[in-house]
């Protein structure tokens, strides 16, 4: 009875989720690179830094997916949790900075 109680078991990530979710993040960086040059062009480089990671770190992602295949959902979570991590850095600084 109590064998079944422990850690969860993490299912295993699918090609296709972890490109969709790559790509998804990649969007969403590219997307705030594009307003921040919109809004202020190069004249706040500072700015560009974080929206540009967030796109080129999902892009390597993704080509590493597609060679070697899908992560593992530990290593799936912890890349996911890094870009979470990443945006709330952003927002931070420009509360605290700006």
């Amino acid at each position: 009875m109590f064998d079944e109680i422990g850690r969860p078991e993490l299912s295993p990530v699918t090609r296709r989720r972890a490109l969709l979710y790559y790509g998804i993040c990649s969007a969403v960086g590219l997307l705030g690179t594009i307003a921040i040059l919109w809004r202020h062009g190069v004249a706040k480089p500072f700015n560009l830094v974080v929206p540009s990671l967030v796109f080129v770190v999902p892009m390597i992602w993704i080509v590493t997916t597609l060679r070697l295949g899908p992560p593992a959902p530990r290593r799936f979570n912890n890349q996911l949790m890094f870009l979470l991590i990443l945006t709330g850095i952003e927002n931070t600084v420009r509360m605290l900075f700006m």
